[in-house]
């Protein structure tokens, strides 16, 4: 379920606050009443977390911040999220849980418990579309963390084998104090990379306001969420929403140039994308995403060396966008799994706005399909 999320383009429509993001860490207001008189700090900090990278942009009235002091919060922040939720570390929290062969409970700090119990809610609403379990056969097809390449495809029989250990319903989790979890499978693998990201981003953002900083976008692996509005330059011509877009889902290896398919002003909102164009395995003619749908062991989008790229409508993408970038984060796994048809049908269900974008004739999206949910409004 791990997604591959470099498929969000970041679009800032004003190119005067382009201008002023990227080249400069201040800008003074050199009005004609007063040329001196300092406005605002336009900062914009990047790094490195959880086998990915991450960006921030932040406007602030308070000149005494720098990028050092902002990326200074935010590393410190999804470093401690990256030591509760690796599966990579495997002193992590959720290592050891996973190292942990028994049936009785397993103590977990307070924010594992919370990201496990939002996890098997939408494991719920989704109709196991999600299912953060699915790890042994995400492995299986070779999309795990030992990166070997896949020499077959998996028989029916090893895959039924492996899903006999996998299902969130094997998950338990106690919310009284000491919170804990435990499993009812004693080899139960659990990977949140599939809503850990968006967690982190959210744990970023309550980070930064707790320093006063109101008005910024935090992004870690494409998975974006944005508070308050973005400061125009010069600051006289006021504030606008983020400006965030969605690229059209082309196949990798295109000699295309990335296509941006529409434009969303967000502010105070969460965007998460997941897709199959960037991600996929070839084994001759076969080629197959990394989206594992849980309740069948097999690529969602499985196409087979007896089909053609043109022969049907093909998902490509799922945006989805919520308050919280930890929901919006799964649901866009789930959404995609799903498939639209089901999909929009849940989305309307829970209120969720969702944009679907199937591709028509082709990988190289030679026609674009959008398929939105009732409250996708942008």
């Amino acid at each position: 379920m791990k997604k591959y999320l470099l498929q969000i383009v970041l679009f800032f429509i004003v190119f005067s606050g382009v201008f002023f993001f990227f080249h400069g860490n201040r800008k003074k207001d050199l009005s004609d009443s007063d040329q001196s008189a300092p406005s605002f700090a336009a900062l914009s900090v990047q790094g490195k977390t959880m086998g990915t990278v991450w960006s921030a942009r932040v406007f602030s009235g308070d000149l005494s911040w720098n990028e050092d002091r902002i990326r200074k919060i935010i590393q410190d922040t999804l470093d401690h999220v990256d030591r509760l939720m690796s599966t990579y570390k495997e002193d992590s929290e959720l290592s050891r849980f996973n190292q942990w062969k028994s049936t009785e409970w397993f103590p977990v700090s307070p924010e594992m418990l919370f990201v496990l119990d939002r996890a098997l809610e939408i494991s719920k609403k989704s109709e196991g579309a999600f299912d953060i379990t699915v790890g042994p056969v995400v492995n299986l097809w070779k999309f795990g963390p030992d990166k070997q390449p896949l020499a077959e495809i998996p028989s029916e029989e090893t895959i039924q084998a492996i899903l006999r250990k996998v299902g969130y319903q094997k998950l338990e989790i106690r919310r009284e104090d000491p919170p804990a979890v435990r499993k009812t499978e004693p080899d139960l693998y659990v990977d949140l990379s599939a809503i850990a990201k968006g967690y982190a981003v959210d744990q970023a953002t309550e980070a930064l306001k707790k320093e006063k900083i109101t008005d910024f976008m935090v992004e870690v692996g494409g998975e974006i969420r944005c508070a308050g509005q973005k400061s125009l330059s010069p600051p006289q011509k006021g504030r606008s929403p983020w400006i965030l877009g969605i690229e059209e889902p082309r196949i990798a290896g295109s000699d295309r140039d990335v296509v941006l398919y529409r434009t969303l002003p967000l502010s105070d909102r969460s965007l998460a994308t997941s897709g199959d164009y960037r991600n996929y395995r070839k084994i001759g003619k076969n080629r197959f995403s990394h989206l594992i749908d849980p309740r069948t062991g097999r690529p969602v989008e499985f196409l087979s060396e007896n089909e053609k790229e043109g022969d049907k409508k093909r998902l490509g993408s799922v945006s989805v966008v919520l308050d919280s970038c930890t929901d919006a984060d799964a649901w866009a796994t789930a959404f995609f799994v799903l498939g639209p048809e089901r999909g929009v049908e849940i989305a309307d269900k829970y209120g969720i706005p969702v944009l679907f974008l199937r591709r028509i004739g082709g990988s190289e999206a030679q026609k674009i399909e959008s398929i939105p949910s009732k409250n996708f409004s942008y």
